[in-house]
This record gives structure tokens, C-alpha cells and sequence, in this order.
């Protein structure tokens, strides 16, 4: 299978990764976090200052994700590479041809999902380093979402509720 969570930042997709990390069902299962905390290391500019070579990376990471063997949990998916390069294009921060390799490289590989958890925000924004803390930047890639997984009629299983929660019903939903 090969499973991934979306969504949003600061909705706890990391962190409930490493949880399901944890869990004996997933046990032979390869996880795997985003690329965007090694960007940030490597000073490359994210979340709101994203540009053409952080897109890039990301869209690159999102390929050769899809070349992975199967029984992989991935933070973030095809769909996050899309809707992130789309606000950065509506803010001219990303070329056309960036963007139009998104949506090439979004319709190709969403196919390659078995499931996508998808995560709506239900907490505060904490500033951890990485993160961006702009509640309307939140808000305006949270309307991308939700516009792309309409437009696109992408069957998500959206996941809601406390870590533990959130746990036992990717369990339920996978097993």
C-alpha cells in the first residue's frame, strides 16, 4: 500500500506519522517526513518565500517518492506539491513552468495512492522553526485544498479529533 497524509500545515501530519510509526500494524512499513524541514536546513526559502528551486526540489521529492516499493507512509503528497505551487504561482513567486510541471507531475502520480488521510486544521498554530504561523496564509492554502480535492474529485479519508483518535481510524480504515 502506499499511503500518505495531507493537508494543510500545522495540522499534526508529522505528528501523526510518527505514531502510526509506532503502531504494530505498520510495522513493515517504510515512513517517510516531508522534504520541506531539510529545504529550511539548507536556507532554501518555504512555506510564504517559496520559489522556483524550493517548488522544484519539492515536485523532484514527490517523483521519486512515487518510485518507492510498496508498504510506504509518506507526510505529504502529490496533492500538497499542487496546491502549494499554485499559491506561490497566484503570488508570482513561482513561474509558469514550475506550475505547470505541478499540475503535470500532480496528475500523474495521484493515481499512485492507495489513500490519502487528508487533515483539516483543528489546533493553533505553533511556531516551531519551520512552520509558517500566518493564520491567512493557513486559511488561503486550506481553500486550495479543498477546492482541488473538489475539483478533482479526490477520494480523501479525512481524519479528525485527538492524536489518538486520529490513530484508530487510519487503523480502522487500513486494517
Amino acid at each position: 500500500m502506499r499511503l500518505a497524509i495531507s493537508g494543510t500545515h500545522s495540522t499534526g501530519k508529522t505528528t501523526l506519522l510518527k505514531a502510526l510509526q509506532q503502531t504494530e500494524q505498520f510495522k513493515n512499513f517504510l515512513f517517510l517526513e516531508s522534504i520541506t524541514r531539510v529545504l529550511k536546513e539548507f536556507q532554501l526559502q518555504i512555506n510564504q518565500a517559496g520559489n522556483d528551486v524550493s517548488q522544484s526540489f519539492i515536485l523532484a521529492d514527490h517523483w521519486r517518492r512515487s518510485t518507492l516499493p510498496n508498504n510506504v507512509f509518506l507526510d505529504r503528497c502529490i496533492l500538497d506539491g499542487l496546491v502549494y505551487t499554485e499559491y506561490l504561482f497566484n503570488k508570482s513567486l513561482v513561474s509558469s513552468g514550475v506550475h505547470q510541471l505541478a499540475i503535470a507531475f500532480f496528475e500523474k502520480l495521484l493515481p499512485a495512492y492507495d489513500i490519502i488521510f487528508y487533515l483539516r486544521p483543528e489546533f493553533k498554530l505553533v511556531d516551531d522553526g519551520v512552520r509558517d504561523t500566518d493564520q491567512q496564509f493557513q486559511t488561503a492554502i486550506l481553500e486550495l485544498f479543498e477546492e482541488k480535492i473538489q475539483t478533482y474529485a479526490i477520494p480523501v479519508a479525512l481524519i479528525q479529533g485527538t492524536l489518538e483518535e486520529r490513530v484508530t481510524q487510519i487503523l480502522e480504515y487500513c486494517f
